[in-house]
């Protein structure tokens, strides 16, 4: 991911850690965000939460490298591409057109049960497998990490990006903002759906509603990850639709990893964490409590992940597509008929800090579910258009997802 963000950096002549001058609050960042970020992140955004002043005055000197870069000629979009520190989970795969014609890429991004899927098509080369067998030769793929949803969403938009794999509410954000333009979007299928459950180290708190001022909690993007999702929506169960954000003070971005690791320490002002496997079973072994889960907020299972890319790449690219559709059907399969195996080539490739049987009893849960099934998408996005994240409202999980899967028992 290093050589990609300096080479993506390189082309427009930006250079993250060149220069030395001091940046200040007061001199260099304010005048930044005043220009180039209040429009869409200012007072009444939804994107505005506690995890601003966390980048802006905390440890993460992202912001900083950031703001030299735009000092230094490059956009703020360009900037934030390239040194973007916060990560969303969900962010996994995307397929790359190259230059020429008989190649495609294909990206994934950190460790997650939930990117298992995706995983697995690249370690055993599914993909690849499936254009040979559809005609098209020796297509060559290459995976590319991406750190968040937005410099991803972006690139499918730019054309740069063919098919994408994210959390469920990247997924959303984007359909809505694209729908009814020439960069429409849709969704291919869900990768996962996962048991995500609420941690805390608190001993006050037994339930949400035990929640105080003093709680902090770890998401990995404030206000529109999934997990944030689930918070307002059981604040608004709680408290009524009113006060639907009432714990969105309480949250702070931080990547799944890094709050797992906080939470298993105890030696950190982060004392909850809404998270998803292996994070929230190694909390959970190192003596963290659950108190609730995504399937009791939801009342049922939620797509964790979905697949997606635009109506246009479909429609031009017929043969790639259902190559895709095919390889990812051929790696669900694997993993629900033969877990151990599919678990083991998983670790083997993901490098995550648990055993064998750990992973497969992650991978066998009831609640884990690798299936091209929506679950609760429709859901999430109406949620998120009444909270006012996005402003369109759907009548069917159909009208998100392309026609492969309209026959399959989503929502």
């Amino acid at each position: 991911m290093l050589r990609t963000m300096v080479a993506f950096c390189a082309v427009f002549g930006v250079s993250i850690a060149s220069s030395a001058t001091e940046v200040t609050y007061r001199k260099d960042i304010r005048p930044l965000w005043e220009s180039k970020c209040a429009a869409c992140h200012g007072a009444g955004s939804p994107y505005l939460g506690s995890g601003l002043a966390y980048h802006i005055l905390d440890v993460d000197h992202a912001m900083a490298r950031q703001v030299r870069a735009i000092k230094g000629g490059a956009s703020s979009a360009e900037a934030f591409d390239c040194d973007e520190k916060s990560s969303q989970l969900g962010a996994q795969p995307l397929l790359r057109r190259q230059q020429h014609p008989a190649a495609a890429g294909m990206a994934r991004t950190q460790f997650g049960i939930g990117a298992m899927p995706m995983i697995l098509m690249q370690k055993n080369q599914v993909l690849e497998k499936q254009l040979a067998a559809a005609g098209l030769g020796n297509v060559k793929v290459s995976w590319k990490q991406f750190p968040g949803g937005n410099p991803m969403n972006e690139g499918l938009l730019a054309g740069s990006l063919d098919i994408v794999s994210a959390g469920t509410t990247v997924f959303i954000t984007l359909w809505a903002r694209a729908k009814g333009t020439p960069t429409a979007v849709r969704a291919i299928g869900s990768i996962s759906a996962l048991p995500l459950w609420f941690m805390t180290r608190n001993p006050n708190v037994k339930t949400l509603a035990d929640l105080s001022s003093k709680d902090k909690i770890a998401v990995t993007t404030v206000k529109v990850a999934v997990h944030a999702i689930l918070l307002q929506m059981a604040a608004e169960k709680l408290y009524g639709a009113a006060s639907s954000g009432k714990f969105d003070p309480l949250t702070v971005g931080i990547p799944h990893g890094d709050a797992a690791a906080a939470m298993i320490s105890g030696n950190h002002e982060i004392n909850n964490h809404f998270t998803a496997p292996p994070f929230q079973n190694m909390e959970l072994k190192a003596g963290v409590r659950r108190v609730t889960t995504a399937e009791e907020i939801l009342g049922g299972p939620a797509s964790y992940m979905v697949a997606y890319t635009t109506e246009k790449f479909r429609n031009e690219n017929p043969k790639v597509y259902a190559a895709f559709i095919a390889a990812l059907k051929e790696v669900m399969d694997s993993i629900n008929k033969d877990p151990k195996g599919a678990t083991k080539d998983y670790l083997e490739a993901s490098k995550d800090p648990i055993t064998l049987e750990e992973g497969v009893e992650m991978v066998t849960d009831p609640g884990a579910k690798f299936t091209m099934t929506p679950h609760n998408v429709a859901t999430f996005a109406n949620f998120m258009a009444k909270q006012g994240l996005t402003k369109v409202k759907t009548d069917s999980w159909k009208d998100m997802f392309f026609p492969e899967v309209h026959g399959l028992p989503g929502s």
